[in-house]
């Protein structure tokens, strides 16, 4: 990604940190720019920026230009400043929306992996690959979401179950030898039942993983690990859009770890193979 690139250039010059900066800070004002404007407005010079330009790996500023406008239209924070507008127009064709959704995807799931830490991702697959039980807990449109991870746990020989409010009688039959680990879902970490599920989990010494937008959040502080997550604040942001992408890269990010734990003790011969063999049977 160019804006990456720029953000981690080795070794700029003076004049480079100046132009850098400068884009960085003025994203919105760079598809208006030429190299001489862009110049100016940093004290530098048209051959800087190209030098800076071949730098990057790209032919000329109409290059750079092009890519970091289109790059920052579905950055986090472009795509924040976009939605303040209406994403989907009236006038818009189908053949434009689906230009538009593989980019939004693409950088949804790019900006969930960013927010997500290498060590809460490590140390919940710890969790998770020692369960002999993995319940789950999410209301709305989480409980749709960890229906289908529920399902996946279960093809990795996992016993799994799904609640929408804290399981008293089943939490308190359990102990920490018990083997049961916790998935607890909230868009922002503040829903009611999810945090009352997660602290009487903790109490009993249960193993909670939690996954919300909010690190700081009421389940974030009840949870043994969190994985944060991006999203868009409001519906009229595309959050029913943002949040089911981002925490769907997340379930199948821990599923597929999981996976080559337990692939020698699935089918040898491919399930392709015997769905293709139950419909020979239903002829």
């Amino acid at each position: 990604m160019l804006i990456d690139d720029l953000k981690h250039l080795e070794h700029p010059t003076s004049q480079e940190r100046l132009i850098i900066a400068y884009v960085l800070k003025h994203p919105d004002e760079v598809g208006g720019m030429t190299s001489g404007s862009l110049a100016d407005a940093t004290l530098t010079s048209p051959a800087t920026i190209t030098r800076l330009c071949k730098k990057l790996g790209l032919a000329g500023f109409s290059e750079f230009r092009e890519q970091f406008v289109l790059e920052h239209s579905i950055s986090a924070e472009g795509l924040l400043a976009q939605l303040n507008k209406p994403l989907i127009r009236n006038s818009y064709s189908a053949a434009d929306v689906m230009n538009i959704m593989p980019r939004y995807y693409s950088r949804v799931i790019y900006e969930t992996s960013s927010h997500l830490s290498v060590e809460a991702v490590s140390q919940a697959l710890e969790l998770l690959g020692k369960a002999q039980a993995v319940d789950l807990y999410g209301s709305g449109i989480n409980h749709g979401m960890l229906e289908r991870f529920s399902f996946q746990l279960q093809t990795l020989g996992k016993a799994s179950s799904l609640f929408d409010t804290a399981n008293i009688h089943m939490i308190e039959c359990l102990s920490l030898e018990s083997g049961h680990v916790s998935v607890i879902a909230s868009h922002t970490g503040k829903n009611h039942a999810m945090v009352e599920a997660a602290q009487i989990l903790s109490r009993r010494h249960l193993p909670v993983i939690g996954i919300s937008s909010d690190p700081s959040s009421a389940l974030a502080k009840a949870s043994d690990v969190h994985l944060s997550i991006f999203t868009t604040p409001t519906i009229d942001k595309l959050s029913l859009v943002t949040y089911p992408v981002s925490l769907g890269y997340v379930t199948n990010l821990l599923y597929t770890a999981l996976l080559p734990t337990r692939m020698a003790q699935m089918f040898d011969e491919g399930s392709a193979t015997f769905y293709g063999r139950e419909q020979e049977k239903g002829r």
